[in-house]
Formats: structure tokens, C-alpha cells, sequence
């Protein structure tokens, strides 16, 4: 029964921690890890726009994740509507940045699995809380 919940508590820990500097990381260095980037991305119109919804989105993940991390912790009855918001929103973020940059980082490909499974622990969470808690 605990074992799910750490995972999942590790999970929104860890996207809550990171993913702003993560975030910083991808706009100070769009090319790292990218070797055939195009310069098109770079772009001052592109730029902007990927700067200003990168940083919005950033924000606003971190912000939901911090409050999921505490809704679970403290065993609140609708954690897990806020676990899906978390996934949803961290997985529709990262294939947001993906269409817009036409590249595939390994930060994407991480945040993009870590929101699949903060999902199907939502999932698992959720079903053994109404088995032990009727």
C-alpha cells in the first residue's frame, strides 16, 4: 500500500525540485544535447515565443505539482484528481516544446515518462485507497 504512494510522492517531489531549473536550462541552452538544431528555432519570433510560453508553463506545472505533492502527503480526498492535472499537464507540455522545436531532448523524454508514470501511480494509489479506506 506504501509503496506506490513513496513513488508517487518521490515523483512530485522530484518534478516540483527540478523542473524549473530544467526549464532555465533548455532556454539558456536550446542546442544542448541537440546536435542538428536548426537556427530557424533560435529565431527571435520563435524565440520569444517559445521563451514566454516555456517559462509560463514551467510556472504553472511547478506550481501544480507543489500542490499535488501536498494534497498527497497530507491524504487529501482529491490528490489524485490533482495527480492527473500534474500528468496531464506535464506530458502536454513536453510534446508542446517538441512540436514547437521539432528536436527531442533527453529532458523531454524524461519529463514526458515521469508524467506517464506519475499517472499510472495516480492510478494505483487511487485503487488501493478505496480497498483500505471504505
Amino acid at each position: 500500500m506504501k509503496h506506490p504512494r513513496i513513488l508517487l510522492l518521490s515523483l512530485l517531489a522530484f518534478v516540483s525540485l527540478t523542473i524549473v531549473p530544467a526549464s532555465l536550462f533548455m532556454l539558456a541552452r536550446p542546442a544542448a544535447g541537440m546536435s542538428n538544431l536548426s537556427l530557424s528555432v533560435l529565431s527571435y519570433s520563435i524565440f520569444k515565443r517559445l521563451f514566454v510560453l516555456s517559462s509560463l508553463l514551467s510556472i504553472a506545472v511547478d506550481g501544480i505539482s507543489f500542490i499535488t505533492l501536498i494534497y498527497v502527503l497530507k491524504h487529501k480526498l482529491n490528490a489524485n484528481l490533482w495527480c492527473y492535472l500534474t500528468s496531464l499537464a506535464l506530458t502536454v507540455w513536453m510534446v508542446t516544446e517538441v512540436i514547437l522545436i521539432k528536436q527531442l531532448n533527453w529532458l523531454h523524454l524524461l519529463y514526458f515518462i515521469t508524467g506517464i508514470f506519475i499517472l499510472l501511480l495516480a492510478d494505483i494509489h487511487e485503487h488501493y485507497r478505496r480497498l483500505y479506506y471504505k
